[in-house]
């Protein structure tokens, strides 16, 4: 999000991909300097492999790390910040682009007072200040607020596959009710009603680092494919298929540019490309 060029997913290898030839492994970069002030990067990661690589990180959000270590500080539940970015998304979905783009480029609000990011120009489209709003809300707003980042990842379709979209009637309340018990949640039970059926991969290409002086991303086709799935990779690489619930379900050393699908069941499914200290991921549909 902040890189554009970082892993979507961590390397199922456990290996801290290079992500920029400047940097450490596992290091990113970034135009907005709220990297710096509000995550800590560290150079090992004291993760248990056994939960899923996809789970590590190399950064840890150490904004509020003072609050642990002093007296009398607030921490604010609903900040004003919060307020402004839902006017300018209002703002934006009338139309009235200029008044959203007032709110974002007020320099005394984090997006330029914290961020040190370039004011949006008066040309920007809708989408395009609707992204820097849910932007700031991403990054301005982490551990603020009741259950922000899940009803905005709920509203913009990006929570993972399987994933509840709310919360179940309790048992006991069912039992006063005479009502039957039920369940929802699960891949099985995904129908974009009461479970996910989205998720917060690019729908196309999901570029993740590429090797130096490249910005080519890693390319499937066709997608969606039934047998075979060619991709655009010249190096021997190590392939992993994940399916929606980051569960490795073929393997497979790249040495002819293509990989036989046809075992596996319908839906979406996330490929890695792993060549040398490089890692590419994209995301295709099996029919």
């Amino acid at each position: 999000m902040m890189d554009t060029a970082y892993p979507a997913r961590y390397p199922s290898s456990g290996i801290a991909p290079i992500v920029h030839d400047s940097l450490k492994p596992g290091q990113a970069s970034s135009l907005d300097y709220r990297l710096k002030t509000d995550f800590q990067f560290l150079d090992s990661v004291n993760f248990i492999p056994a939960r899923g690589y996809y789970f590590f990180s190399n950064y840890r959000y150490s904004r509020f790390d003072y609050y642990y270590s002093r007296t009398g500080d607030v921490m604010y539940e609903y900040r004003q910040y919060e307020n402004e970015l839902y006017k300018a998304e209002a703002y934006a979905n009338l139309n009235q682009l200029d008044n959203a783009l007032a709110i974002l480029n007020n320099q005394n609000n984090p997006r330029l007072m914290r961020g040190y990011l370039v004011a949006l120009g008066s040309g920007s489209t809708k989408q395009e200040i609707l992204n820097a709003i849910f932007y700031e809300r991403d990054i301005e707003l982490i551990a603020q607020g009741f259950m922000l980042g899940f009803c905005d990842m709920r509203r913009r379709d990006m929570l993972q596959y399987g994933t509840p979209l709310h919360f179940p009637v309790p048992g006991e309340i069912l039992d006063s009710l005479k009502m039957q018990y039920y369940t929802f949640g699960g891949v099985a039970n995904a129908d974009g009603i009461n479970t996910s059926n989205g998720g917060w991969f690019d729908n196309n290409v999901n570029v993740v680092n590429a090797p130096i002086n490249s910005n080519e991303g890693l390319i499937v086709y066709p997608n969606p494919a039934n047998n075979i799935l060619y991709i655009n990779i010249k190096e021997k690489s190590l392939i992993n298929v994940y399916n929606e619930n980051g569960i490795v379900v073929l393997k497979k050393q790249l040495t002819d540019n293509q990989i036989n699908i046809s075992s596996l069941p319908k839906g979406l499914y996330i490929i890695e490309a792993s060549f040398g200290k490089y890692v590419r991921f994209a995301k295709f549909c099996k029919e």
